[in-house]
Order: structure tokens, then C-alpha cells, then sequence
């Protein structure tokens, strides 16, 4: 079985996977700030410290969450997938880090957003799993997925 072409993560698609929400954090201090200025909160002592204090911890999980991401995009920015000969391999700046047998994969879910395949989970017996999502081209990832592990029993994919 030939070999298929090397995958490459997408910043974008890992961080709707592995993402916070806390931009939306953000967003809601701002929202509670705004509604303590206009009923004149601000002027009380308690009040003030209370808003300065979410403030502070909701800037705070902004910037975990921006440096998680980077810690991440470090981990998975040059890595790439590929399948080969019914095994999944991964390698880092051409160094190969994995080559796994896809033999005993027993089912595979996929998960769908818009339409498009955007997670797929593959399942072997025990409590063993493993998960592939935020490639290029995950449409295509399935497919030659298939074709590696034929033995799989695929579930209809579904929405996430």
C-alpha cells in the first residue's frame, strides 16, 4: 500500500479543539465592568475592588490560554502525519516520533463541523484510544484511513 502525503496541523483547527474560551472571560468582565460604571458602582471601595480584582484574573486567563497555545503550536507547528503500509506515523522536523499499527484498530468515530470531518477517533480494544484532529485536510485524512484500516468498523459521522 503506498504511502500518502504528510499531513501538517493547523493552528487554527488545534485551537478550536484544545482552546480555552477565555477571550470570552474577557468579554464578560468588560460587560459586568460597564454595568457597575452605570449605576455608579465605581465610587464604592468594595465595588471597585471587586472589579479590578475579576479584571486582574480574567486578564490572567487570557494569558494562560495565549501561552498554552503556544506551548502547543511549539509541540505540533512542524509536525506531520502520515499513513503507510496500515500503520500511522508522525514526525518532528524529520525526525520520526511514532509509527503505530492501525491492525488492531476495532471502530472508528468521526466528528463533523459545517460538514466536514474535523476529528477522528480510533479505537482499540481495552480502554486504549487515539485521537487525530487539526490536520490540513482531515477529508482526506479519513479517507486514506480507510484505506489502511479496512478491518475498522466506522460509526456515521456526527456532528460536534
Amino acid at each position: 500500500m503506498r504511502t500518502s502525503r504528510r499531513f501538517r496541523y493547523e493552528r487554527k483547527a488545534l485551537a478550536k479543539h484544545y482552546g480555552s474560551g477565555a477571550e470570552w472571560l474577557l468579554a464578560l468582565w468588560a460587560a459586568f465592568a460597564a454595568f457597575v460604571w452605570a449605576i455608579d458602582g465605581l465610587v464604592e471601595p468594595g465595588m471597585l475592588a471587586i472589579v479590578l480584582t475579576t479584571g486582574a484574573v480574567a486578564a490572567f486567563a487570557c494569558a494562560a490560554a495565549r501561552w498554552q497555545s503556544t506551548r502547543l503550536w511549539r509541540e505540533y507547528g512542524d509536525a506531520r502525519v502520515w499513513l503507510e503500509a496500515g500503520h500511522l506515523g508522525v514526525e518532528r522536523s524529520g525526525e520520526r516520533l511514532s509509527f503505530v499499527s492501525l491492525a488492531d484498530v476495532e471502530r472508528v468515530r468521526l466528528y463533523a463541523r459545517s460538514g466536514r470531518a474535523v476529528r477522528l477517533v480510533a479505537e482499540r480494544a481495552g480502554p486504549s484510544y487515539q485521537i487525530v484532529t487539526g490536520l490540513d485536510n482531515m477529508d482526506e485524512f479519513v479517507a486514506q484511513f480507510r484505506r489502511h484500516a479496512p478491518q475498522a468498523r466506522y460509526e456515521p459521522m456526527v456532528n460536534e
